[in-house]
């Protein structure tokens, strides 16, 4: 039963990170948008529009949290992993296993922080549009909360590894994606 429910977690999980990634996929062409409207108006019609400006600011926020899931999902961060290839099977899991729980622990610290301020953020409102900033944050949050996820399924994996025995990952060269 319990494997069961792990099971349906790292199913959960992928598909949150891929509906985020689809999500950041959508903010990156609307923020590409934005901004080639803005250089148009700017130096085409020599007239200036302020949101197109601080619009991509925030879009640009919300890509970064909602894509650290997907990244951390399909283990495409960057990373180096000269000296953890050095070391024996049994070490390099330990050593995946604890970076997950200082990982983890940070996130944990950036997910408090974001909501602490998530209070502030009620009542603060952008520069130019004059939006509250209390939804980016929630997006931050749930962002931040789906890494965490992610980083508890690949802890998961890790300790499972260990327990198995199973030989690590070897690292993908770089441009064989």
């Amino acid at each position: 039963m319990l494997r069961k429910l792990a099971q349906r977690l790292v199913t959960a999980s992928e598909k949150i990170a891929e509906i985020q990634a689809s999500i950041s996929e959508f903010l990156v062409l609307a923020g590409l948008a934005i901004i080639t409207y803005g250089v148009i108006m700017r130096y085409v019609f020599r007239q200036g529009v302020g949101w197109t400006w601080e619009i991509p600011r925030f879009l640009f926020l919300l890509i970064v949290a909602l894509t650290l899931s997907y990244v951390q999902a399909k283990d495409k961060h960057i990373r180096v992993d000269i000296l953890l290839m050095k070391l024996p099977g049994k070490a390099q899991h330990i050593v995946k296993a604890f970076c997950y729980v200082v990982f983890l622990f940070f996130s944990f610290i950036l997910l408090r922080a974001a909501i602490v301020r998530l209070g502030v953020d009620w009542i603060v409102r952008s520069d130019i549009l004059g939006f509250p900033l209390a939804p980016i944050e929630i997006i931050l949050c749930i962002g931040i909360a789906a890494l965490m996820l992610q980083l508890l399924v690949g802890l998961g994996k890790e300790l499972k590894n260990l327990k198995t025995g199973a030989p690590p990952d070897a690292p993908t060269p770089a441009g064989a994606d």
